[in-house]
């Protein structure tokens, strides 16, 4: 039963091992089975309304090959295309696919990666955005980690390692700083004035910049010759130039090529009254006036 009458050879060798060998196709009709395992583990039959089935039982499939080749190889004929749909009920979740020598993994909604039985580690979501430690990733790349430092990132290059921020032409290339998820600081560079700024987000205000010339400025945006009058808080050639509103200036620390620190009142000779006080607590505890007197 079961061998074709007119066939001219008998497509079936049973060995005395019981292994059973088909030197021909099998032909199964409509809805009729194709039986492994004695409580129907493992099924393949074709219908006309479903097409092809492969039903499992209480059991997976297993595939093992011993030795080093291929334990499962999927083609397709013409080569590009889907080679493999995934469902979750009746309900398509994904498919594989190939594109020359490329292969494609689908997603219809989200590509999930687990570990630990299950856990979730890594997500891809409809939009690209990639989550690792959350499901629902925000940014085009979203980490979520219990630990002190959830990102390292180390070069094994022989050369000095960098970092790149790159913004868009005309706009401004910065890292936020966050506490509970409030924005607390911007640092980074001004896309207009090529100055490094540090941003106070609280008080939506600039708190100090580093010019492209070199100067720091504490408070202000803007440096000019301290001759001029203009409120300049450090400018190439000194250590720092202050002032207090004032057109003759403040103090300012230079280091000489003799190594010498000069406090300097009135650099430019602007007022005649010019003086240098120290005081403590509020109160005067000495004064140099600009006759060179010590009080």
């Amino acid at each position: 039963a079961g061998i074709d009458d007119n066939a001219t050879s008998v497509a079936i060798t049973i060995s005395s091992a019981e292994d059973v060998t088909f030197t021909e196709d099998i032909l199964l009709g409509d809805s009729k089975k194709a039986i492994f395992g004695a409580g129907s583990d493992f099924e393949i039959l074709h219908n006309s309304v479903t097409g092809n089935l492969f039903n499992l039982a209480a059991n997976p499939l297993e595939i093992h090959q011993v030795g080093t080749n291929s334990v499962l190889q999927l083609y397709r004929d013409p080569g590009n295309g889907v080679i493999a749909q995934f469902y979750g009920g009746t309900t398509e979740a994904g498919s594989i696919a190939t594109d020359t020598s490329l292969l494609k993994i689908n997603a219809v909604s989200a590509l999930s990666f687990s570990t630990n039985n299950g856990s979730e580690a890594m997500r891809i979501d409809s939009s690209g955005n990639v989550g690792i430690g959350t499901s629902s990733p925000a940014h085009t790349l979203d980490v979520n980690s219990s630990a002190s430092i959830p990102v390292r990132i180390h070069s094994t290059a022989s050369a000095n390692m960098a970092v790149e921020l790159d913004s868009a032409n005309g706009y401004n290339s910065n890292i936020e700083f966050k506490i509970n998820d409030v924005s607390k600081w911007y640092v980074g560079a001004e896309a207009s004035t090529n100055a490094f700024r540090f941003y106070n987000s609280t008080g939506s205000s600039e708190s100090m910049r580093i010019t492209s010339g070199g100067n720091v400025l504490v408070g202000d945006t803007s440096v000019t010759d301290a001759s001029t009058g203009a409120k300049v808080y450090s400018k190439t050639g000194f250590g720092i130039i202050t002032n207090n509103n004032e057109n003759a200036g403040g103090v300012r620390l230079v280091s000489s090529a003799q190594n010498s620190v000069l406090v300097h009142s009135d650099p430019n000779n602007e007022r005649a009254d010019s003086f240098i006080a120290f005081n403590v607590d509020a109160s005067q505890a000495m004064i140099i006036n600009d006759s060179l007197n010590v009080g």
